[in-house]
């Protein structure tokens, strides 16, 4: 035991061999000895973490080398769409048949919204009704009526007369100037009725009294009176020659359509042959 005058000591013995001295050490001499140990400790640990240290799963794998592609023909990332896109197809697809035609270009006043044709086309006495007023390829102007257009006219069915679209629109004749004094009108009237098809659904549909429309041109007021008045007589009926003709039609001719120039063409076929 130590004295209890004096700071704590320890006695190392090394190994048993009798000519060893004692050696003894203070507490602050004891943590100087270990400082030295545990260093060298500490750097054998890390020198063996750092020879164990894995791959790193940044560091670059090896590739095997690829024919390079041109730029033109390199493939775009999936997120990357094409440029420049397709362009659609014009016209768009109708089901049915675009056909050139020809003939005389008409405005009817028809409800709501008027209707606008073309007469008289490719020389026969066919009408072809028309979306909308034509519009010149070249100029880009709307086209009057009574000119002669050429153009192109897409028809969603192979029995129809209705154009579902208009395009390349041309003035190929000139209208003739409209004279619209000194004149007179010789003037045809169709009353049309329509009667019962057997196995059609139309109905017999009777037409107006033929006796009542002459009146309604010819009598006191008339429309004969209303054009010589509002010309100061510049544009006359003839009256001898005003004729209202009676033309019964099947209902298979009008194919069911209310459409004035359907009606018309199909009534002009039933004409006597002295009115044509």
């Amino acid at each position: 035991m130590a004295p209890a005058n004096c700071c704590p000591r320890w006695t190392f013995r090394l190994l048993p061999y009798p000519w060893q001295q004692p050696f003894r050490a203070s507490e602050h001499g004891f943590i100087l000895l270990l400082v030295p140990l545990l260093a060298t400790l500490t750097l054998a640990l890390v020198d063996g973490a750092l020879a164990a240290t894995p791959t790193s799963p940044l560091s670059p794998l090896p590739t095997t080398s690829q024919p390079s592609l041109p730029p033109s023909e390199a493939p775009l990332p999936p997120s990357e769409p094409s440029w420049p896109p397709s362009e659609p197809s014009w016209p768009p697809s109708s089901g049915g048949a675009a056909i050139t035609i020809r003939g005389k270009l008409l405005y009817r006043t028809t409800w709501p919204n008027g209707t606008w044709l073309l007469s008289s086309v490719n020389g026969t006495s066919t009408s072809y009704t028309l979306p909308y007023q034509p519009i010149e390829a070249r100029s880009g102007n709307e086209i009057p009526p009574g000119q002669y257009v050429n153009l192109t006219c897409f028809l969603p069915n192979d029995i129809t007369t209705m154009c579902s679209n208009i395009t390349n629109a041309r003035i190929y004749l000139a209208a003739a100037p409209m004279i619209a004094t000194n004149v007179t009108l010789r003037v045809l009237v169709m009353v049309v009725s329509i009667n019962k098809t057997p196995g059609r659904r139309c109905s017999a549909v009777k037409g107006a009294n033929v006796t009542q429309i002459k009146d309604a041109f010819l009598g006191p007021g008339g429309y004969a009176d209303f054009f010589e008045n509002c010309s100061y007589g510049r544009m006359v009926f003839d009256r001898q020659m005003l004729t209202v003709e009676p033309i019964v039609i099947p209902c298979i001719e009008t194919n069911l359509q209310c459409t004035p120039e359907i009606i018309s063409n199909a009534a002009m076929k039933y004409l006597p042959q002295g009115l044509r």
